[in-house]
């Protein structure tokens, strides 16, 4: 005799609907885990900097500071954005880490809008929202 729940299913096949529905989820086809991120970014300085993304991303998420610029793009969280000081993001002598912004810093189900600035001297500044020296329009990600 099968145990039954109430409607008559027996409890047997609703293990086995937790089990199919645990392995599709664990395999991607569950909700999105992925996040909308502006980014901007201001380098004032003749330095290079650059910031990549963690985990790393297929195509990698790499980008060149210089002057001011902004993008979109989406990231699995938790992501954090590594920025440094060089030509590389690769370690070593060309290769300074100076500055991490973290997802756990921004709400999930929201874009998360994040800013980067070098000032004159060299000092690396982030923060959230739309930065105040940004001039041109505001970016919306989705």
């Amino acid at each position: 005799m099968a145990l039954h729940l109430l409607g008559g299913r027996p409890i047997r096949s609703l293990v086995l609907l937790a089990v199919v529905l645990a392995g599709l989820i664990a395999q991607g086809c569950g909700p999105s885990l992925e996040q909308a991120v502006e980014i901007y970014t201001r380098n004032d300085t003749p330095d290079e900097f650059g910031y990549l993304a963690r985990p790393a991303t297929n195509p990698a998420l790499i980008g060149v500071m210089r002057g001011v610029s902004g993008g979109c793009v989406r990231l699995p969280r938790p992501w954090n954005l590594i920025i440094y000081r060089g030509t590389s993001p690769q370690p070593g002598p060309d290769h300074a880490e100076v500055a991490t912004v973290s997802s756990m810093d921004y709400v999930a189900d929201a874009p998360a809008v994040v800013w980067i600035s070098v000032g004159q001297g060299g000092d690396v500044e982030t923060g959230r929202g739309v930065p105040a020296w940004w001039i041109a329009d505001v970016q919306h990600c989705t």
